[in-house]
């Protein structure tokens, strides 16, 4: 029996191209019907794909994330815009095309975390930075709270505090750019659990996937468009690639060449091409990606992945100040002045610590098929609540701060939520490197 989630019928906007034998069933999130239903795209869906007669994807592939229909001609995939972008229906990497990314147990997981360096997994990188910044973090917390527990054996140094919040708070910083990399390169196919990607680079006399056969597509096509845009790379033309606009898909299909501008005889915006409806590929796929650096697209502002993202950004960055603020010659020049210390100090940590909140209040709501019902069995619903006891924590070192220094108990407070919620961090950072390299 399945164990799938159930979820209800909501008209969210679908945002993500589908296959041609991939329909979607239901989608939705669990925000409230007056945001989620009216403004936001869905973080959750029921996707179906009927195959032909005769064909068997199971014996082909390495994917699990799907299950088969009874009467062995179908499957269905609970589909999440967590899993999406980050990766999770990835099956195989584009350097192991071969290796499972599927982790039958915990051991094998662990196993993935401690041997796989997805280099080419932005999710992994994110996943890095928070790890190594939270490891900076604990080793603060232990320099600002030993000294007040054992004052004869540890000496009070603002030096250790100084340099470890600086070098925390930056590397923090870059994993929120790294979380706002993958939030705006997020897939713009839904793939169904294959790694389209990877597919799509070995277009040509190199084409081998079985999954075409299976379900109707036409390989021998894909196989020609292969081989012209390997001619045209050989011969040093610029390739013409056929694709949609690249930040919005209801803007249609477009012939885009090399130098970035469109042919006479491109369809206009929402138009449909001719031949549209025989590409074996997505109409909205584009054979050669971008990464995008940089966007002021504002259809990411309705993704609750993106939200979250952007306020671990903006709380990242507010929190660098204090990080900044804590080094040494700084903070010995402004220590015996309350106000300045107050503002450039503790003000940018509780500012920057409820960034922290908010973004991990969005990853559990992402996660959640009610905005109302917990998911304590979900991994990224416990990467979201971790990351929320660190916020928790990191806020209110900042606004007990405030009292430091007239009162040794808040001072001992303020230290102490430092050291807790730098391994509330650690222990959401290491759950998200888990997350990382292992498919569903």
């Amino acid at each position: 029996m399945s164990t799938r989630p159930t979820y209800p019928r909501q008209k969210s906007v679908w945002h993500l191209t589908l296959f041609p034998a991939v329909k979607k069933d239901v989608a939705s999130n669990g925000l409230p019907k007056w945001l989620g239903k009216r403004y936001l795209h869905p973080t959750h869906a029921t996707l179906t794909l009927q195959q032909r007669d005769g064909h068997d994807i199971s014996d082909h592939h390495l994917c699990t994330s799907y299950e088969k229909h009874e009467d062995g001609l179908g499957y269905t995939q609970h589909w999440t815009s967590r899993n999406h972008r980050k990766h999770r229906l990835v099956c195989v990497g584009p350097a192991e095309p071969h290796r499972s990314r599927h982790a039958s147990n915990l051991f094998v997981g662990l196993w993935h975390m401690a041997t796989r360096t997805e280099y080419w997994n932005v999710s992994w990188w994110v996943a890095q930075a928070f790890t190594w910044g939270s490891v900076v973090w604990c080793l603060n917390g232990f320099f600002a709270l030993m000294p007040l527990l054992y004052p004869s054996t540890f000496a009070e140094s603002v030096y250790s505090t100084g340099w470890t919040a600086f070098i925390g708070a930056t590397i923090f910083e870059f994993g929120s750019v790294f979380g706002m990399w993958e939030a705006w390169n997020r897939d713009d196919v839904s793939s169904f659990g294959w790694n389209v990607n990877h597919t799509f680079r070995r277009i040509g006399s190199e084409l081998h996937d079985t999954t075409y056969t299976a379900f109707g597509e036409i390989p021998q096509t894909m196989k020609g468009i292969g081989d012209a845009l390997r001619r045209a790379s050989t011969h040093g033309h610029a390739a013409v690639e056929k694709k949609v606009h690249p930040t919005d898909p209801e803007k249609g299909v477009s012939t885009v060449h090399g130098n970035g501008t469109s042919s006479p005889d491109s369809p206009p915006a929402g138009a449909s091409s001719p031949d549209q409806k025989e590409s074996p590929h997505p109409p909205e796929f584009s054979l050669k990606r971008r990464w995008i650096w940089f966007s002021t697209d504002t259809k990411y502002f309705r993704e609750v992945g993106f939200l979250a993202a952007a306020f671990q950004m903006l709380g990242a960055t507010i929190f660098w100040i204090s990080g900044f603020t804590a080094l040494p010659t700084i903070q010995l020049a402004i220590k015996e002045h309350t106000g300045v210390l107050d503002g450039v100090f503790w003000v940018p940590q509780v500012v920057g610590g409820m960034g922290f909140v908010i973004s991990s209040t969005f990853i559990m709501l992402e996660t959640q098929t009610k905005w109302y019902k917990i998911r304590p069995l979900n991994i990224g619903w416990h990467v979201g609540l971790w990351n929320f006891i660190g916020g928790v924590g990191f806020t209110a070192c900042g606004a007990l701060g405030f009292g430091a220094a007239s009162n040794s108990g808040v001072n001992f407070q303020s230290a102490l939520c430092t050291f807790w919620g730098s391994w509330a961090f650690l222990i959401g950072s290491l759950l998200q490197w888990y997350e990382s390299v292992n498919s569903v």
